[in-house]
């Protein structure tokens, strides 16, 4: 048994050993639709997460984030002052980085619009 819950040969050696085939079939179909006896499931029956396993995730690195930074504030051998420094000389070259990639990002988005529009144009032209 795993964390998401029993696996499908579970299911499948309840009906084997002459329990209830229903019971087995119902669990299934539940799996197979997202549902597991009242467990939160995280992904659907073809194993792609749900909206509500992402949700979970991202909140759970949230918090970790948090917890971590706050618990290295707590721990740094520097003075207030210091820290403060420290964070806000790191919090500019953060943005100056955040920036420039950004930036790049731009203009890679715009290149490669230009270039598929190019040869999108090239393209109806030789079929015309």
């Amino acid at each position: 048994m795993s964390y998401a819950g029993s696996d499908s040969s579970d299911r499948t050696a309840v009906a084997r050993n002459g329990d209830d085939p229903q019971v087995a079939t119902s669990d299934r179909t539940a799996v197979a639709q997202g549902v597991s006896r009242g467990r939160m499931t995280t992904h659907d029956g073809r194993g792609r997460p749900t909206a509500r396993g992402i949700r979970t995730l991202s909140a759970g690195i949230t918090i970790g984030v948090f917890l971590g930074a706050a618990v290295a504030l707590l721990l740094t051998p520097l003075s207030g002052d210091e820290a403060r420094d420290r964070l806000a000389r790191e919090a500019r070259r953060l943005r100056r980085t955040a920036t420039d990639r950004w930036e790049d990002l731009e203009d890679d988005i715009r290149f490669r619009g230009r270039r598929s529009t190019r040869h999108l144009r090239r393209r109806l032209r030789r079929s015309a």
